[in-house]
C-alpha cells in the first residue's frame, strides 16, 4: 500500500459496522484519520468519522436493513475492500454474495473465554470457522487475538494493528505529581457484563467500608440493574459523555482502573495514558501484553490505587511505562500496520 516514499496507492475502503457507541466507531475514525490518502467510506448507524471520510451511509436497525444498506453502499462506492468491524458486521459482510474482498476486524472475539456461556461460545467459534474461507484477511488488536484466529483458521492472513489513543498526550502528562485526597478512580465504557462492573463496585465498597478517601466514578451508562449495583456501592455514574467530557473526567482523576472480562483492545486505557493517568486493570491479554499491572481481587486493586497515589516514585514509573507504550501507538504505526493487512487482502 505504501511505496518507498511513504505515499499510498489509491484504494477505496468501505468500513462497515453495526455499533453506534463505544470504542468501535472511535477506532474507525482513528483509522480514517491516520490514512488520508485512502478513500474511506463508512456504513454505520451514525457517528462522526472525521473530515477524511468521503461519505457515511446509514445501516438501518435490523439485519435485513443492514444487508440492504451494505449492498447499496457497495454499489455506490465500488470499494476495493470492505473492512467489517465487529462480529455482526463480520457475519453479514461475509454471508451475502459479494465479489469485494472482506477484511474482518472482530474488536473482541465472541468465543473468547469469559465472553458468554459455553454453548454460545462454541456456536460463535463454529460460525467464525465456517466464514474464515470468505475472509481475505483478519485484523487483530493484540498478539493474543492474532494467535486465537490463527489457531482457529489455519493459514488465515492475520495482521496485528495497534489501537491508538483518540487524543494526543497532554503536555506534562509524563511528570508525576503527588495526589491529594480524596483520590479519584475512574473507568470508562458501557455498563455491561463484559466490562465486569461488579469488581469495580466491590473495589469501591471495600474502600468505603475501610473509610478510605477514595472516590469511584464510572464514565458511561448501560444496563440499568448493573448501574444500580454500582451506585449502591457508592460509585458515581456520569451517564454518556462526549469525547471532550470523557477526557476532562480522566484529567481530573488520580488513577484509571479498566475492568473487563474479555476484550480485543480497549481504547479507554490508552486515552487515560494520554491524559496522564496511571493505568491498572483486570487480567485481559491486551493489558498484560503491555505490562499494565492487573489484578483479580478488589483488595489488590485498591492497594495498587493507594500505592500509585501515595508513592511518587512508583507513580512516575507507571507514567514512564505509559510513555513507552504510547510511543509505539501512533497514527503512523496504525497506518503502516493496516496498510500491510490491506496489501495481503488484495493479493
Amino acid at each position: 500500500m505504501a511505496d518507498s516514499s511513504g505515499s499510498w496507492d489509491a484504494r477505496r475502503i468501505l468500513h462497515f459496522t453495526t455499533c453506534d457507541t463505544g470504542g468501535v466507531p472511535l477506532a474507525i475514525r482513528s483509522l480514517v484519520d491516520a490514512s488520508p490518502a485512502l478513500e474511506h467510506y463508512v456504513l454505520a448507524p451514525g457517528g462522526d468519522f472525521g473530515t477524511n471520510c468521503r461519505d457515511v451511509f446509514a445501516t438501518g436497525s435490523g439485519a435485513t436493513s443492514c444487508v440492504r444498506a451494505l449492498r447499496q453502499a457497495v454499489a455506490r462506492t465500488r470499494p476495493d475492500l470492505i473492512h467489517a468491524h465487529s462480529s455482526r458486521a463480520g457475519v453479514i459482510s461475509r454471508v451475502i454474495p459479494n465479489r469485494v474482498p472482506v477484511v474482518y476486524q472482530p474488536h473482541a472475539l465472541a468465543f473468547e473465554r469469559g465472553a458468554f456461556g459455553l454453548g454460545t461460545r462454541l456456536a460463535a467459534r463454529s460460525v467464525e470457522w465456517a466464514l474464515a474461507r470468505r475472509t481475505a484477511a483478519f485484523v487483530a488488536l493484540s498478539q493474543h487475538e492474532a494467535d486465537m484466529i490463527s489457531h482457529l483458521c489455519n493459514g488465515a492472513r492475520v495482521g496485528v494493528v495497534p489501537n491508538i489513543p483518540t487524543r494526543l498526550p497532554r503536555a506534562g502528562s509524563s511528570v508525576a505529581a503527588l495526589q491529594e485526597a480524596p483520590f479519584r478512580v475512574v473507568m470508562a465504557g458501557r455498563i455491561a457484563p463484559q466490562k465486569w462492573p461488579e469488581i469495580f463496585a466491590m473495589t469501591a465498597e471495600v474502600a468505603r467500608c475501610r473509610g478510605l478517601p477514595v472516590e469511584f466514578r464510572w464514565i458511561g451508562d448501560g444496563d440499568v440493574a448493573l448501574r444500580h449495583l454500582l451506585e449502591k456501592a457508592g460509585v458515581a455514574v456520569t451517564g454518556w459523555c462526549n469525547t471532550n467530557a470523557v477526557f476532562a473526567e480522566m484529567e481530573s482523576a488520580s488513577v484509571y482502573l479498566h475492568c473487563s472480562r474479555y476484550e480485543g483492545f480497549p481504547l479507554a486505557p490508552l486515552d487515560a495514558m494520554a491524559a496522564g493517568l496511571p493505568v491498572i486493570g483486570t487480567p485481559i491479554p491486551a493489558l498484560t501484553e503491555l505490562g499494565v499491572p492487573t489484578f483479580r481481587e478488589p483488595e489488590a486493586l485498591l492497594a495498587e490505587v493507594l500505592e500509585l497515589c501515595a508513592n511518587l516514585t512508583y507513580r512516575q514509573a507507571s507514567l514512564d511505562r505509559n510513555g513507552s507504550i504510547l510511543s509505539q501507538r501512533t497514527a503512523h504505526h496504525l497506518a503502516e500496520a493496516v496498510g500491510r493487512v490491506y496489501q495481503e487482502a488484495l493479493r
